[in-house]
């Protein structure tokens, strides 16, 4: 009568065991070589591959060195930001403005023609000028081509008798 394997056991178990590694005796993990793919790579390649993350790497750095013009900084910084943009292309409702220093406030010109006070937005927080056209505005939309805007500015301690300006266009698609 043939054998029964008894509980634990197995019948197919080889007598030998699977040949270690010395730098991978003791190791917890079994032992796992993936060839290298960079050693196989012939050194003209691996020149070119260098070269390439160099090259991108000065990009990246160089990207994050320049800021764009919406946040360049003009006047000695106390214009922060331009909104939009000069020379950006913006939608008939697009809301238009500047982004000031700390400590300074100012007014508007659209076209040519004085925003209202009462037709501007103010956000104290991050000392912003601001006009969107709308209904019951001084423009109800920005006509198609190009316009402009005059931000007059001055520090709050000294009021709009001792102001700046600064002038930006920007065009309606």
């Amino acid at each position: 009568m043939p054998e029964q394997p008894t509980s634990g056991t197995l019948d197919h178990v080889s007598d030998t065991e699977p040949e270690i590694e010395p730098e991978f005796a003791g190791s917890p993990r079994p032992p796992t070589k993936v060839p290298g793919v960079w050693r196989q790579l012939p050194v003209a390649i691996k020149l070119l591959l260098v070269g390439l993350l160099l090259v991108a790497s000065a990009g990246i750095y160089t990207a994050s060195k320049l800021t764009s013009q919406s946040e360049a900084q003009f006047d000695n910084g106390v214009v922060v930001q331009l909104i939009p943009n000069d020379g950006d292309k913006v939608l008939q409702q697009a809301q238009v403005g500047i982004r000031l220093a700390d400590g300074y406030t100012g007014s508007l010109t659209a076209n040519g023609v004085p925003v209202p006070d009462d037709q501007v937005d103010r956000v104290q927080a991050l000392n912003e000028v601001l006009f969107q056209p709308g209904d019951g505005k001084i423009i109800d939309a920005w006509p198609a081509g190009k316009n402009c805007i005059v931000a007059t500015y001055w520090k709050f301690e000294t009021g709009p008798s001792q102001s700046s300006t600064h002038t930006w266009c920007f065009s309606v698609v």
